[in-house]
């Protein structure tokens, strides 16, 4: 009697953390909006990507790939840009699927930054994952190129970590408080500006008045008139003119570039002129809107592929004017922009 007793308290709790990672599976929020805030990091000088370059060991045109990644890189592999946190801002999505080959164990989701032109496990995709009693955000594409200290990469953090929380039981990545995370810049500093929210819906009135529908995926599919995660935004207006009201510079078109969006924002171009750059206006995961130069080719290059701020090293290589920090769907009304001398 008693050993059949101890029998059913053991399957009980076999049984429960099954059903634990079950119900976690269909109430977890699976897709979150992340915001980090400004912090830096001036990668040390023997930061050292591996991967394969092209014949002259440079990345300027877009054909350095690094290690098991299947994205190109606009820079040097042995001389990364300075990593600006709030470039992986943006949408990251949970997966429950231990066979995906990063490693991690437990019943917690991991959650990828998102992207639509490359596997969610590429490594240059950011990452959060729970280690050592807390949820800690990693770039797996750095671990092992002296920018993530090797202490942090033991038996359980296994791909090191970039930012850490408080110490926390919390099942999700949504569950914890934005609040008292730290953040390595060289240092470890307190995170500022970090957000994390879900960006889900259940039903359609989640997605606005008449604004659009919830979809089986949690997704508002906004109808024809308007945008945004909640279909909360007016659709963006197809072209705008950029006036300088502190200058007699002539005011410049813009038009926006179908169906292509970059941090979850419409990007636009000027006129597309045969031998002359193509002067974009994008948003980054700071915040801020860029107003950036291409070559035609890389112009090309950025309509097949995910833009992303850091990878293809918009702000060092082709931004000229770059936006005071705003929320605004497009960048309109009377906004501060700043020359980068």
């Amino acid at each position: 009697m008693f050993c059949w007793s101890s029998f059913n308290v053991f399957w009980g709790i076999i049984n429960h953390g099954q059903w634990t990672v079950k119900i976690l599976k269909q109430n977890a929020c699976k897709t979150l909006k992340i915001g980090f805030g400004d912090e830096v990091y001036y990668l040390p000088t023997d930061v050292r990507f591996v991967g394969s370059v092209n014949e002259n060991d440079e990345c300027e045109n877009n054909e350095c790939k690094i290690d098991k990644s299947e994205r190109s890189v606009a820079f040097s592999l042995t001389a990364p840009p300075p990593l600006h946190y709030a470039y992986f801002s943006g949408k990251y999505n949970a997966t429950f699927d231990k066979n995906d080959k990063v490693g991690v164990k437990g019943v917690r989701p991991v959650y990828y930054e998102d992207g639509r032109d490359h596997p969610p496990t590429d490594p240059v995709r950011g990452m959060f994952y729970y280690c050592d009693k807390r949820w800690v955000f990693t770039i797996r594409a750095f671990n092992g190129t002296g920018a993530i200290a090797e202490e942090t990469s033991d038996n359980e953090c296994i791909h090191g970590w970039l930012m850490r929380s408080p110490i926390t039981e919390a099942a999700t990545l949504d569950e914890v408080p934005s609040d008292g995370w730290k953040v390595w810049t060289g240092v470890l500093d307190v995170a500022s500006d970090f957000s994390i929210s879900c960006i889900e819906c259940k039903k359609n009135v989640d997605c606005g008045v008449n604004h659009g529908i919830c979809e089986e995926n949690s997704q508002c599919n906004c109808n024809e008139f308007s945008a945004g995660d909640f279909c909360n935004e007016d659709k963006a207006c197809e072209d705008l003119i950029l006036i300088d009201a502190d200058a007699d510079a002539e005011s410049i078109d813009y038009t926006i570039v179908s169906s292509k969006m970059a941090y979850g924002r419409p990007m636009y171009n000027d006129a597309i002129v045969e031998g002359y750059d193509v002067e974009v206006l994008l948003y980054t995961g700071g915040r801020r809107w860029f107003d950036t130069y291409f070559s035609i080719e890389d112009f090309d290059k950025l309509l097949d592929d995910d833009m992303h701020a850091y990878w293809d090293d918009v702000l060092l290589a082709n931004t000229v004017w770059y936006s005071q920090t705003t929320d605004q769907y497009i960048p309109t009304g009377p906004l501060k922009w700043y020359e980068i001398s």
